[in-house]
């Protein structure tokens, strides 16, 4: 196996382990939204319980109102900030795996957007020292100098330069690596978090979808009230009251967990894409590794492998034919005719 294939192969198992991880990392988002929901359902059977005539306790209505009016808003809370969790642990996964793996040399000489000095300076590296332009040309000064030598046909150079350093390792290597990777793969700026929440999947953002799939549940916290209103009226028990309202709050806890699986993982591949996209040049696509667990579609299993290239040829594929979890790839022919675009495990 040549170094190149043995370093692939590398950074996909690290990352592959990663990937598991905010998997599950999205899991218990979705759990902790539901832990929100059984909170506010516990308060909700305790104003039950104590269900009395709206004439002589008018404020049970009104405390009831708001605990299902802030129910929704609470649970949107709760998503919001680890849907922030996941973008930035994507990003950090992503440049953790790439960081330990990469060597030290490509690190150094990866086009991101930081100053190269204090990066030198940071890992005490000496910097190649800036060639010499001439005052007559653009063109450095090695060129002009070289043309020069062969026109008058000269055995020396007429500008004497210095050799170019190559840049010496003062620290460990372990140290090394961390130190690039804080500087390479800083943490996300709030402004580019906010964009990756703001990403629509089928026309819809996460919270609109949590919305919208919460009042397709039957949630509707004025409904909701005067439904328990008018099952007191008629002289329901407390058990009575709590079931006629609780298929509505089991609906927002199925839809909060399918919002955080579903917008969890598409902030966290968006924030790791982009931290691979800081290798540059060094970056000539993706390859795709299949789970292969009991929800392994067929064709995900036949497509584990393939690459997909930046900068693709005839027989190749690209990104248009790559899926970007939580949708399959663009192109139709990717996946069955009777597959979903949203089907990714």
């Amino acid at each position: 196996m040549s170094k190149s294939s043995r370093l692939s192969t590398e950074i996909a198992a690290r990352q592959g382990v990663a990937q598991l991880e905010l998997i599950h990392a999205s899991d218990q988002i979705g759990g902790e939204a539901d832990q929100v929901i059984r909170e506010t359902w516990g308060k909700l059977l305790g104003e039950i319980d104590r269900a009395c005539n709206p004439q002589t306790c008018p404020g049970w209505q009104m405390r009831v109102f708001y605990l299902l009016q802030g129910l929704l808003g609470q649970v949107h809370q709760s998503l919001r900030g680890g849907l922030v969790r996941l973008a930035n642990g994507g990003q950090q996964a992503a440049g953790t795996v790439l960081a330990q793996s990469l060597p030290i040399k490509a690190l150094v000489g990866t086009r991101v957007k930081v100053p190269v000095r204090p990066l030198f300076e940071a890992l005490e590296l000496t910097p190649v020292p800036p060639r010499k332009r001439s005052r007559l040309t653009s063109e450095p000064a090695w060129i002009v100098a070289d043309r020069t030598k062969r026109a008058l046909n000269l055995k020396r150079p007429l500008v004497k330069l210095p050799k170019p350093k190559t840049p010496t390792l003062g620290r460990s290597e372990q140290r090394q690596r961390d130190q690039l990777q804080e500087m390479l793969f800083p943490s996300l700026h709030p402004s580019k978090v906010e964009s990756y929440l703001k990403r629509p999947v089928f026309g819809q953002t996460w919270d609109q979808d949590l919305s919208r799939a919460s009042s397709l549940e039957g949630f509707d916290p004025t409904a909701l009230l005067n439904r328990l209103v008018n099952g007191f009226s008629q002289g329901q028990t407390p058990q009575q009251l709590a079931k006629s309202i609780a298929p509505a709050i089991q609906g927002v806890s199925k839809v909060a967990k399918r919002v955080a699986r579903t917008y969890g993982m598409q902030v966290s591949h968006a924030a790791s894409r982009e931290a691979h996209e800081q290798l540059g040049d060094m970056l000539v696509g993706y390859q795709i590794h299949a789970q292969f667990d009991v929800w392994t579609r067929p064709w995900h299993g036949a497509r584990s492998g393939t690459i997909y290239y930046k900068e693709p040829t005839e027989d190749q594929k690209g990104y248009y034919q790559m899926p970007n979890p939580p949708l399959e790839a663009d192109d139709p022919a990717e996946r069955p005719a009777d597959a979903p675009k949203m089907a990714w495990r």
